[in-house]
């Protein structure tokens, strides 16, 4: 997990996490805790509470990060099995949500709370609204939790049965966006309206972000942006340096950035600017544009793992890199947020 607080930067490892202080990279957790079968605790779901404190999950125990020191606030129930966690987050109410492959879990301070919102259900995806409404989607569907009511979407607001969702992401408007199966669903409080992928050629959605007034579908053939009414799309034949690309965002100026195989693309309205990065084949999937207009790109693949940043002159500066099998997951940024969650 990457996210930026007041503490700066962290990016979750498997055995630690790292911290970027914008000069230099540290170890703030993890480096010498090791159970005692050697194998290596893992950390998940780094998250933000109202005070801006770190917290995140070492091993069973959930960890507030402090004045740089350690403090274990709970310790997961004995006895149940350990979920893998996808996603984690605080609602308004200071409650800690967590995503996993199964079903989503709680902590309000005091006890933990396994949530079995219906059968078969995995809540892997999840995002929370401004007012704390908190959203999961999964193989079989939507849920939301809100004031104490869960309510599982269905075909009387528009979701047709049995959806699954892939990625779920909120707009500034405070509309849902859904991606299913060659679907997109955007959910306005009331209802959902359907619309088909018309605007991409490609099934393969490598990425979902919500930005610029649209939502912007990253695909194996191109960029596809829709706001809800009509589609822009972007490929080699109209600018893009290549066709495979891997994420797309606007900054704060208008201009829409696409990573591709073969450098950074800009488009300001007339034509594109490239970027080239000097990683020959490398297709950034993740980007990020912070209040400053200043680029964040990841890059990983089962060897390396690869983090840069791009100023609006193209000025390309690899911030860290390191080289293992760590899975490196994410969160995203809530539509009434100004820090980075990933």
């Amino acid at each position: 997990n990457y996210s930026e607080s007041y503490h700066g930067p962290n990016i979750r490892v498997d055995n630690g996490i790292l911290r970027f202080d914008t000069q230099s990279w540290s170890f703030i957790a993890g480096r010498h805790y090791v159970l005692a079968d050697a194998k290596e605790i893992k950390y998940q779901c780094l998250a933000f509470d109202r005070n801006n404190d770190l917290w995140y999950m070492k091993g069973r125990s959930l960890i507030s990060f402090i004045n740089n020191e350690e403090v274990e606030s709970s310790v997961f129930p004995e006895g149940v099995p350990y979920p893998e966690f996808t996603e984690a987050g605080y609602d308004d109410n200071g409650v800690l949500w967590l995503a996993s492959h199964r079903y989503p879990w709680s902590f309000d301070g005091e006890s933990w709370r396994e949530h079995e919102i219906k059968e078969a259900f995995s809540a892997t995806q999840m995002t929370i609204e401004p007012g704390g409404r908190v959203w999961f989607g999964g193989k079989n569907g939507l849920t939301s939790y809100s004031d104490g009511i869960w309510y599982a979407y269905s075909t009387a607001e528009g979701l047709p049965e049995n959806t699954s969702i892939q990625d779920i992401k909120t707009d500034p408007e405070g509309n849902l966006w859904a991606l299913s199966d060659r679907m997109v669903f955007r959910y306005n409080g009331v209802s959902f309206e359907t619309f088909a992928l018309s605007g991409i050629p490609s099934d393969n959605v490598f990425s979902v972000s919500a930005s610029g007034g649209k939502v912007w579908f990253a695909t194996d053939f191109g960029v596809g942006g829709f706001d809800g009414a009509e589609w822009v799309y972007f490929d080699y034949d109209n600018g893009l340096p290549w066709d495979v690309t891997g994420a797309a965002a606007v900054d704060s100026q208008g201009k829409i950035w696409i990573t591709t195989e073969r450098g950074l693309a800009g488009f300001d309205g007339t034509g594109f600017d490239v970027y080239n990065s000097g990683y020959s084949e490398q297709t950034f999937k993740k980007m990020w544009i912070d209040e400053n207009d200043l680029i964040w790109l990841f890059y990983q693949d089962n060897i390396s793992r690869i983090l840069v940043t791009v100023d609006r002159n193209g000025n390309w500066k690899e911030r860290y890199r390191w080289y293992s099998k760590t899975t490196v997951s994410y969160t995203h940024l809530r539509a009434h947020e100004t820090s980075l969650h990933l």
